[in-house]
């Protein structure tokens, strides 16, 4: 039995979905599925039913958890047993979207280099979601915003990067006057949103997403200005106009871990902060 495939077929039990399960392991929901049609295979028993939207453990599946979360927990074991420098076995990275676009080439760059007995895997998602997923264990880091409310002492930060934020739109009379607004639900939207209030209240709102690479295609487009964090990336978007501005906010980005840093945590933090 692959371990993997028992770990997937929990995540799909505690989501009660498997496309919920699958974002979370960072797999298609075709190739999670897969996973739990290979050991219903194997076994010759159904394992999960559905239930209108969501997906519920079989009863016979209900009697292999407790026995399947101790192979998995002592899978993860058996791979530190036998890591000596700590370089090894798998590492669960969430990232924010600008994050991927900003490091991953030199991250995976770099651990193929320097740890190729690791197993990455990226977890795309909002600082939120991240977060939550960090203090549930789920993921060995985070490249994410900082939190603003208070840190808990399990988990260990280390600030990566501050970004000023600038107001972009397109070149030209093309642009827009009305505002296309990064999610207020965000914390990194919550802070562009706190400067639009005070310095663009008058504005139109064009919509509101939590996507910030796709806002500045947007803007670029001449749909509307936006209030965006400058990523490093954010220059790169064709015919983008980026202008400073006065009293802005900042976002902090920062690397969060799970406790004391591993070795691979380590590695990373050399990586980014270069």
């Amino acid at each position: 039995m692959e371990t993997r495939f028992a770990e997937s077929l929990l995540m799909v039990i505690e989501e009660g979905s498997i496309a919920a399960a699958a974002r979370r392991q960072g797999l298609t929901a075709t190739a999670l599925a897969q996973r739990v049609q290979a050991l219903e295979r194997s076994w010759d028993v159904a394992l999960v039913e559905r239930a209108g939207q969501t997906v519920r453990p079989t009863a016979a599946c209900q009697r292999l958890v407790p026995r399947l979360r101790r192979i998995v927990e002592d899978a993860r074991l058996l791979s530190a047993d036998l890591d000596a420098d700590g370089l090894s076995g798998p590492y669960r990275l969430g990232a924010i979207s600008t994050a991927l676009t900003d490091h991953a080439s030199r991250i995976l760059q770099h651990l193929a280099s320097h740890a190729p007995r690791s197993a990455l895997t990226i977890v795309p998602g909002g600082s939120r979601d991240l977060y939550s997923l960090l203090k549930a264990g789920e993921l060995d880091a985070a490249l994410m915003v900082r939190p603003p409310e208070g840190i808990p002492k399990a988990l260990s930060v280390k600030e990566i990067e501050t970004q000023q934020y600038v107001l972009v739109g397109a070149h030209g009379e093309a642009a827009s006057d009305s505002i296309i607004v990064y999610d207020r639900m965000t914390w990194g939207g919550r802070l562009a949103w706190d400067y639009i209030q005070r310095k663009m209240s008058k504005a139109e709102i064009a919509c509101e997403m939590d996507d910030p690479q796709v806002i500045a295609i947007l803007a670029a487009s001449g749909l509307g200005r936006a209030v965006l964090p400058r990523w490093r990336g954010l220059a790169q978007v064709p015919g983008l106009s980026i202008a400073e501005i006065d009293s802005g906010p900042e976002r902090r980005i920062v690397l969060a871990t799970n406790g004391r840093q591993s070795a691979l945590d380590q590695l990373l933090l050399k990586v980014l902060v270069n």
